[in-house]
């Protein structure tokens, strides 16, 4: 899980020093580009009436599809548990 946090987890660490360079230069750019986003839509939400409902009402959603994949399990270790058991994939 922790790797997550620090780089793409598929192909990071069989690619090139070049190629995984700019593979977590686009994930911070992400996730710097999604807090921008955040404070331009609080900011343009700040003078609405129940501007904050509308913001938690749109990330609502999001969030429950984020938190009920959770639970899950990946496709590779699913595939693998399906070979022990013998079946066809």
């Amino acid at each position: 899980m922790n790797d997550l946090l620090f780089a793409p987890p598929f192909g990071v660490h069989k690619s090139v020093s070049t190629v995984w360079c700019s593979q977590i230069s686009c994930k911070e750019g992400a996730i710097v580009g999604g807090i921008l986003l955040g404070y331009l839509v609080s900011y343009l939400v700040v003078d609405w009436e129940g501007g904050w409902r509308f913001i938690l009402g749109t990330e609502l959603p999001l969030a429950l599809v984020l938190g009920a994949g959770e639970y899950i399990p990946t496709l590779d270790h699913l595939i693998m548990y399906v070979s022990y058991l013998g079946g066809d994939w």
